[in-house]
């Protein structure tokens, strides 16, 4: 009576293979849940900083369209290491609110604009768009 016990070549090279095969495929899984979790927070920290950079532009635009009267403006601004490359293009201008009492036509005082942004982050461009009313 023959009594080897064990398993043969060929069993421990098919459990070998199903063995490396699953640590393969759950590597794979780490890595691209790791690489998700990345572009979601580096989505969520754009999506903190765009009304800081919102408001920086508007400042920007301001102060710029005081010192020209043209009706393209452009201008970079960086927050918190994210560059916006913004541009303004004049849609019209507009005269202030009417009080009570008042009398003539008054000038065109607010600048009406639509400004397209460029958000640079290190991995991608992420581009929105918005109106201002500037004075």
């Amino acid at each position: 009576m023959n009594s080897n016990k064990g398993f043969t070549l060929i069993e421990v090279l098919v459990a070998s293979l199903i063995l490396f095969a699953s640590l393969a495929l759950i590597a794979e899984l780490f890595g691209s849940s790791f690489l998700t979790s990345h572009k979601a927070s580096s989505t969520t920290r754009l999506y903190q900083i765009a009304p800081i950079a919102v408001a920086g532009v508007k400042s920007q635009l301001r102060s710029a369209e005081g010192l020209s009267s043209q009706s393209d403006v452009s201008g970079t601004l960086t927050v918190q290491g994210v560059r916006f490359n913004w541009q303004a293009k004049l849609l019209d201008r507009v005269q202030p609110p009417e009080f009570l009492g008042d009398v003539g036509e008054k000038p065109k005082l607010y600048g009406r604009y639509h400004i397209s942004v460029v958000a640079l982050t290190e991995t991608r461009e992420v581009p929105f768009d918005f109106e201002v009313a500037t004075w």
